[in-house]
């Protein structure tokens, strides 16, 4: 490098000649403020994200969003998750995926959005750890599943999603909110759980609805303040996920697919009679493919006080320069949980607990299903 000039306590950088020079051309906005923003996805089995995933697999695509923390908050003090995510998740829902695996949907603009592929049973064959954001009016393509920058199907490869309109978002039992284990998965526990595992019991984990905990880690420092339902330390622990700080580069397809879980896999193999309806699957399973989020809102790990400013102020400033008038502490939604009343167990809850010798009795194997360093893929 050749030193043009310097003046101390400067950072002089990127010289500009002064010269007359053309006027440059004024590029038009491609932004269209109140339209809705676009995705389009050619074919979601292109690319290494779903790298030997047969053709078919795919159902659809569930769309999330983040909360990202507040200033002086976040980090492993004021933790959403035991062990991840690192920041609110908020569930959106999902949008189909055509048989030739096109997908073309409406996302809320000037939000950070990120995907998750389903199978049939609406559990994540890959994880996205990142996310985009489109502005209002425009429309976003890839050709792909982590695709390389410049691969592309072609200009005339036809995609059976791009013959009909835009699909939206269908919603995932309510509106778009942070995912609070109390609220989504407490209830999953409540209905089909606690008849065997209230707490009276040692030997068995406790998974009724208590006040929260530290998770008894040895620091008294840094994360010394982090807190987390009972049941959710208890409940994870049957869980495995990519932790808070996971591995940067590409995840191998299914991974961390809900079924590599002991959790899953105790369910699936019909653990003492318990029959999940298809809500209390997706819940439990929805929580796992967001890497077991505790935590809601900022509100609900770092309390009111801290947060309450901070939240206005950011709403103020997303409706000013965004547009985006949405409340991420979920005000009203967590006001509600709060005075709704216990919910009423049903049958499959009530049903008379087993005794020990019927209870070994019904307790079946888990089958062997492990992984296979020949294929990098695990048995489903």
């Amino acid at each position: 490098l050749t030193l043009i000039a310097e003046e101390p306590g400067q950072a002089l950088l990127e010289p500009h000649l002064i010269q007359p020079a053309p006027r440059p051309p004024v590029i038009p906005s491609q932004v269209v403020p109140g339209r809705p923003a676009l995705v389009k996805i050619v074919d979601i089995y292109e690319g290494p994200g779903l790298a030997g995933i047969p053709r078919g697999t795919v159902k659809a695509i569930r769309i999330f969003s983040y909360a990202f923390s507040y200033r002086g908050m976040g980090g492993q003090i004021d933790r959403v998750g035991l062990d991840g995510p690192w920041d609110v998740r908020r569930i959106l829902g999902t949008v189909p995926v055509a048989d030739d695996g096109s997908a073309f949907f409406e996302v809320p603009a000037n939000t950070p959005v990120a995907f998750q592929p389903l199978d049939s049973d609406g559990r994540a064959l890959q994880l996205m750890r990142s996310w985009t954001t489109v502005m209002p009016g425009e429309l976003q393509s890839c050709s792909g599943c982590h695709e390389p920058q410049n691969a592309g199907p072609g200009p005339l490869r036809r995609m059976a999603a791009m013959e009909r309109p835009p699909a939206a978002i269908r919603p995932w039992y309510g509106p778009a909110r942070g995912f609070s284990f109390n609220r989504e998965v407490q209830p999953v526990l409540d209905r089909h759980c606690i008849r065997c595992h209230e707490g009276s019991d040692a030997s068995r984990p406790d998974f009724s609805r208590r006040p929260d905990v530290q998770a008894g880690s040895a620091s008294t420092h840094y994360d010394k303040e982090a807190h987390f339902p009972p049941a959710y330390l208890k409940l994870r622990s049957y869980v495995r996920g990519h932790t808070i700080e996971s591995d940067m580069h590409l995840l191998t397809p299914c991974e961390f697919h809900a079924n590599t879980t002991e959790l899953v896999r105790m369910l699936d193999a019909g653990h003492h009679g318990v029959r999940l309806d298809a809500e209390a699957w997706d819940r439990l399973v929805t929580w796992i493919d967001l890497n077991t989020p505790a935590h809601g809102t900022w509100t609900e790990t770092a309390g009111e006080a801290r947060v309450a400013a901070l939240a206005a102020r950011r709403r103020e400033l997303m409706l000013r320069y965004a547009g985006v008038d949405e409340d991420l502490e979920d005000t009203a939604i967590r006001a509600a949980a709060a005075a709704a009343p216990p919910e009423r167990l049903t049958p499959d809850a009530q049903r008379p607990a087993p005794n020990e010798a019927a209870r070994a009795a019904a307790a079946p194997a888990l089958a062997v299903r492990p992984f296979s360093p020949a294929t990098n893929r695990v048995d489903l």
